[in-house]
This record gives structure tokens, C-alpha cells and sequence, in this order.
């Protein structure tokens, strides 16, 4: 097999910094080839005599095969060299041995040849900081001291407080899936956002994500599968955009194994040719539902917690995300099964219908360390740069979505605009202009303000068409002004009661209104006692949309 550029420069990388660490990764995109890549730095170990045996690790039983199957590929000198320690197969005489991290007990390791092992491979390195992972790691430390170990990943950061930084210093090269697309090498993913009326400031957090079964309650239930099979219709199905008389090729995620059998059923009911599989499916039966999805016998393949790893169906054209997360390692593995290039396949759609993307940009970033920065002593401000320094905390979290609305969105975050609804109006800021979207009867305005320079117009038109004129407005002021910064969805900020300073400047800006209008029983559309019971964040969405009004008055009552 003949290796593309960069898989070569990464085994390149990966020998060079072998002189200096004794661990080191690499952060791939699914599929640029990371299992190529590692094949190829065996191949090229076990050349050398004086170095002895290769251990694979992996955590799961697909995972094994596949790595043993691409090595043979990458390196047919290999065949009859490469074993599986997996269950009762203990095949540990072999050069190259392929193992699960679940049958590397503390019981079971004695059976293994620490001593001889030069090389340890760890597959799907972001679950290195495991306790099974560190077990293994310390036993071949203490039998054989001086091996090299490569960790290889797709996502080279996790959903917990467990980075990376502990097991390695730097990542010998990486190759997002933003290069990988932009190179021509994976399917250009395009997005498309479908806003439902649920509200997951009720859903329980649990280990970083959140709970599932609260998630559950919000998620599956009648109206939102119709919701979301009606989107996937509008967006993915038979014939839609050059998809075929079937639709796209989709997998579909949800947060149960109910919610995952139930949107089946939904599809199903609109004929749509739909199956599902889970954990407990049985092997047989996934292996026969994957290959005929593979091979275009039907459209979807539902899914709980199955095929986020260790599946590759490059027929696949379409994500359907009917699983809500707050981690950047799952939401990444799961759009990261479209990525894959196919004959035929012009891009990856990825079906966004629970607002998951205003939480989970797909980044190229790898943290290797976890923690915050420690937070300098912040000097008195005036209430209108209290208000703006609150806009650009660059934490996000989940917020309300009302209504139903598809959006086609940058699933790479190029536009990183967020919206907030308040008083059937659109409102956001970058820290220095206060932008607003407002509708009458068909017709929707876009606005920027500031108190000191008053209202601008900036388009009117269809939604679509201003949501995009003022989001380029904003972007271009973000980009000509760095120190301007966007209204973003703070968790934090979502829940501290907002501040007197706020309350004091909402109250001014109240007062400002009703001066500008000669009304002064004018109608903000909040009451005092309403804003104070309000959070940070949402005050800030109220000031926001204050300044915007006094503008607005102030032009009106012009002669």
C-alpha cells in the first residue's frame, strides 16, 4: 500500500521524536489513516533485528481485527507474524501482538512478554488515562524500562479531567479534519440545524455529558421524532439535493436504546427503510445489519453507543444527531463517520436537530493538560463595559431552543454567531455593537446599535437572507477589531443572579427609553423585579436589546 504524503511525514515525525521522548502521539482525523500510519511504523520496527516484539493495545474487540488487517495491508511481510491476546486467545509467541485492555488484568499479566516488548502502540489514545491503560503502562515500565510507545487519536482531548499532558509532553504531528477536507482528502461536511422546542436546562449533567436518562425524557417522545424525520426528509431524503430515490446514506445517533428503537419506528412510518442496533445486539446481527448498510440495502442505521469508533462506512453521507452532548470527543467521533470520501459523495451533511453545534465546534486544538487559567483582578468598570467584558467569556454551555427552525449552519464554526431570543427578536453583540433581527409581518430587519452612535440598518429581507448579511457584518467586525468579542452561552454566567450593577443599568436604560419615546409609562417589556430575578447572562441579553430599542426611539422621535 502506497502511503499519502502526510502519513509519511507523520512517520517521519514520530522516528525523529522517538530520540528525545519515550512517548509520543499522533492526532489524526477518522479517516486520514491512522491505523496506516502506525502499520507502517511497525513495519519499519521490526526491521531492525535488535528490536523484539510490538504490542497493539485497543479497547475493543472490532478494533483488534482491524488493526491486525490494516497491518497486513500496509506490510504483507507481516502475514503469520501478528497475534490476538483477547478472551481465551492468547497468541502472544507472534512479533506483533494485538491486544484488548480488557484482558490485560493485573491477574493476566504475567501471561504477557513485558520483558520483550520494544514497542507499545496505543489505539484511540485519548482513553490512555484509564486505570487499565496506566496498569499496563506501569508493568512494561518496570519490564522493560527503555520501550517507545505511540499513542494514536482522532480526538486528542476528553470529556473528563483527565488530559493528556500526563503521559505526554508534546503530539508529533497532527492532521484535523479541516486539513484533511481542505486537502481533498475527506468529504466536506455542511451543516444544517433543525431548532426543536425543548428546553435542556432541565436535563442533570452526569460525568461531564448529560444524563441520559433525563435526556431521554426530553428527547424521545412523539412530536420530536416527527420533528426530526420530518427534517431528515426535508434535508437528506429521497432525491433531495442528488441524494438518490432512497436518501442519503445516514447514521443516526441517540442517547437510549428505547430512543434509538422508537425514531426507527418513525422512519419506518414514513417509508423510510430503517434498522437499529445496540450494545446488546447480537454479533451476528450487527455484523449482518452494518455490512447491508454498507452496501446500500437501506438508508439508516440507528444506533445507541455503537458506531462512534471502530466502524467504517464510507458510503456514508449524512449524520443524524438525535443525541445531544457536551462532549467535544464524542460529538467529533460521531460527525467523524461521515468524513470518509466515497464514488459519488460530494459531502457529509450532518443533521444537527438539538442545537449541538452551538456547544461542539469540531476544533483542531489539542489540550494536553486540563484546568483553567487563573483569573487576573479585574479593575472597576463602568456599567456599559461591565456589560460588554461579559459578552466575550469564550466558556459555552447548553441553552434554552424554542421554536422550530432549520438553520443551515458552518459546521466548523466559521460563522460563531449565537442568537438569543427575547421579545420575539433576535439579539446578540461582539462587545461593541448591539446587533438585533426584528420581524413585521414577513419582513425581517437587521439592526446594529450603540448609545453613542444610535441605529444603523444593515439588511431587510427573508430570515435567511439577514441572518447571513449580519453575521458576515459581525464577523468582519470581529476580524478588523481583535479586541472585540462575541455574546456567547455561558453556563456559568447562566446560573449567578445578575449583578447591581447590571440592575442599575438596565434601570437607566429603561429610564433612556422612555425619555426617547415622551412615554414615561413605556412598555420595555420587563419589569424591574423581573430582571433582577434574572441570571448574568440573560440580563446581558436584556441590556443588549435596551440599547437597541433607546436607538431605535431616538431615530423615531427625529423630525
Amino acid at each position: 500500500m502506497e502511503l499519502r504524503p502526510y502519513q509519511i511525514e507523520a512517520t517521519e515525525a514520530i522516528y525523529n521524536d522517538w530520540n528525545e521522548e519515550q512517548i509520543v502521539m499522533i492526532s489524526m482525523a477518522t479517516g486520514l489513516g491512522k491505523t496506516v500510519v502506525f502499520s507502517d511504523v511497525v513495519g519499519q520496527f521490526i526491521q531492525d533485528q535488535n528490536n523484539r516484539k510490538v504490542m497493539v493495545v485497543a479497547h475493543r474487540k472490532e478494533l483488534l481485527t482491524q488493526a491486525r488487517d490494516k497491518m497486513y495491508a500496509v506490510v504483507p511481510s507481516l502475514k503469520g507474524q501478528i497475534g490476538i491476546y483477547q478472551g481465551k486467545t492468547k497468541e502472544t509467541d507472534k512479533r506483533v501482538i494485538v491486544a484488548s485492555v480488557q484482558s490485560c488484568t493485573k491477574k493476566r499479566l504475567p501471561e504477557l512478554p513485558l520483558d520483550e516488548v520494544d514497542l507499545l502502540i496505543i489505539d484511540e489514545f485519548h482513553h490512555a488515562p484509564a486505570a487499565g491503560y496506566k496498569r499496563l503502562l506501569d508493568a512494561l515500565r518496570e519490564a522493560n524500562p527503555k520501550f517507545k510507545c505511540l499513542g494514536v487519536t482522532a480526538t486528542p482531548f476528553r470529556g473528563d479531567n483527565l488530559g493528556l499532558g500526563g503521559l505526554v509532553s508534546k503530539i508529533s504531528y497532527a492532521m484535523p479534519i479541516r486539513k484533511g477536507i481542505d486537502e481533498g482528502y475527506l468529504a466536506p461536511l455542511r451543516g444544517v440545524q433543525v431548532e426543536l422546542n425543548v428546553d435542556f436546562n432541565s436535563v442533570r449533567s452526569s460525568h461531564g455529558d448529560f444524563n441520559l436518562d433525563d435526556l431521554a425524557m426530553i428527547i424521545d417522545d412523539e412530536q420530536q421524532r416527527e420533528v426530526f424525520v420530518n427534517a431528515w426528509l426535508t434535508h437528506a431524503g429521497p432525491f433531495v439535493d442528488g441524494a438518490g430515490e432512497h436518501g442519503r446514506s445516514t447514521a443516526c445517533f441517540t442517547p437510549t436504546v428505547a430512543a434509538a428503537e422508537h425514531i426507527t419506528a418513525t422512519f419506518i412510518s414514513h417509508g423510510v427503510k430503517a434498522e437499529w442496533l445496540c450494545g446488546e445486539t447480537p454479533s451476528e446481527e450487527r455484523t449482518d445489519r452494518l455490512r447491508r448498510f454498507g452496501e446500500g440495502d437501506f438508508p439508516v442505521i440507528v444506533n445507541c453507543g455503537v458506531l462512534t469508533e471502530g466502524w467504517d462506512a464510507p458510503r456514508t453521507s449524512c449524520i443524524a444527531l438525535m443525541r445531544p452532548t457536551k462532549s467535544q470527543v464524542l460529538y467529533v467521533q460521531m460527525v467523524g463517520r461521515g468524513t470518509r470520501l466515497f464514488e459519488g459523495k460530494k459531502d457529509c451533511l450532518v443533521l444537527d436537530c438539538v442545537g449541538n453545534t452551538k456547544n461542539n465546534t469540531l476544533i483542531t486544538v489539542a489540550d494536553l493538560s486540563s484546568g483553567k487559567l487563573d483569573e487576573g483582578q479585574k479593575e472597576e468598570k463602568t456599567p456599559l463595559e461591565e456589560h460588554e467584558d461579559l459578552l466575550g467569556d469564550p466558556s459555552t454551555s447548553v441553552c434554552k431552543v424554542k421554536g422550530f427552525e432549520s438553520i443551515e449552519f458552518d459546521i466548523f464554526g466559521r460563522s460563531p454567531v449565537v442568537w438569543f431570543k427575547t421579545q420575539d427578536v433576535r439579539v446578540t453583540s461582539d462587545g461593541y455593537w448591539n446587533y438585533l433581527i426584528y420581524q413585521k409581518g414577513t419582513i425581517f430587519t437587521g439592526i446594529k446599535a450603540r448609545i453613542d452612535t444610535g441605529v444603523h440598518f444593515i439588511e431587510t429581507g427573508s430570515l435567511a437572507q439577514v441572518n447571513k448579511t449580519v453575521e458576515c457584518e459581525i464577523i468582519s467586525s470581529l476580524n478588523s477589531n481583535k479586541d472585540r468579542r462575541l455574546m456567547v452561552n455561558n453556563r456559568w454566567l447562566s446560573s449567578k443572579r445578575c449583578s447591581e450593577k447590571q440592575l442599575a443599568f438596565a434601570n437607566t436604560l429603561v429610564k433612556m427609553l422612555r425619555s426617547a419615546t415622551n412615554n414615561p409609562s413605556a412598555n420595555p417589556g420587563f419589569t424591574l423585579s423581573q430582571v433582577r430575578s434574572m441570571s448574568i447572562q440573560s440580563c446581558s441579553v436584556v441590556i443588549s436589546y435596551l440599547i437597541s430599542k433607546v436607538c431605535y426611539a431616538r431615530l423615531l422621535a427625529k423630525p
